[in-house]
């Protein structure tokens, strides 16, 4: 990937994580899971596991637009 490419994602990251509804809608959705885990039952492993690994994916999506940031800072880009 070149400079200017790299720079675009950037920026193109930064404000997808600046933009309120996105900040909003990963807060509700984390807030949804929590919910459901503390409400699944104790016998529910299988529920336990899809609501666990659906935060998992959720932190994955968030980190992964923040690597494109971190990449042009690390890169002196910014």
């Amino acid at each position: 990937m070149d400079r200017e490419e790299l720079l675009r994602r950037a920026e193109d990251a930064r404000q997808l994580l600046d933009a309120p509804l996105l900040q909003e809608a990963f807060t509700d959705l984390e807030q949804a899971y929590v919910e459901a885990l503390l409400d699944c039952d104790a016998d529910n492993d299988l529920g336990r596991f899809r609501l666990t690994e659906g935060m998992k994916v959720l932190r994955l999506v968030r980190r992964h637009l923040e690597s494109y940031v971190e990449a042009a800072v690390i890169g002196g880009t910014n």
